[in-house]
């Protein structure tokens, strides 16, 4: 455990959806509104709901739950949001892993969303993570936008034309 790495406390709200707003801009969720307040709000359940934690460093957080395998009721410490700007990402997911062990959870499931791979090669070569499937995302809000534009539109009336 590093000492840069701590749980965060309500105090640390502010920072942390400024961070989010960084991360939202640079994520592909960046074409949406960012939400500062649906933020806070994220951030608060982290911070005070059981089985969940919220941890910080001076420019990075890391959210993550506990939730049931769903085979039986063995516990997963899942990675909900991971942004670091201050080369502690590291430090903040092995930080997770502990809470984890002690939470009783029996794996850690973490994502590479924004690093494309090159993360996800560190963690399985130098500390035995393994691929869990892959993410996939469909666009509602794109897609639903995207097959009304291709709808027949109705001709328009020339002008003149009696009704």
């Amino acid at each position: 455990m590093t000492d840069a790495v701590r749980y965060a406390t309500l105090a640390d709200v502010p920072r942390i959806v400024e961070l989010a707003r960084l991360e939202h801009h640079l994520s592909q969720w960046g074409d949406t509104d960012f939400d500062a307040e649906a933020a806070a709000e994220v951030a608060s359940h982290f911070i005070n709901s059981m089985g969940h934690t919220l941890l910080v460093t001076e420019k990075g957080y890391l959210a993550g739950l506990l939730q049931p395998v769903g085979f039986n009721r063995k516990l997963i410490a899942l990675e909900y949001a991971w942004f670091a700007k201050d080369g502690q990402g590291l430090a903040m997911l092995h930080r997770f892993h502990d809470w984890a062990v002690q939470m009783g959870a029996i794996a850690v499931v973490a994502h590479d969303y924004m690093h494309s791979g090159h993360l996800s090669a560190v963690l399985n070569k130098r500390y035995g993570y393994g691929q869990l499937g892959t993410a996939m995302v469909f666009r509602i809000d794109q897609r639903m936008a995207d097959l009304a534009a291709l709808e027949p539109q109705p001709e328009p009336e020339p002008e003149g034309a009696e009704a």
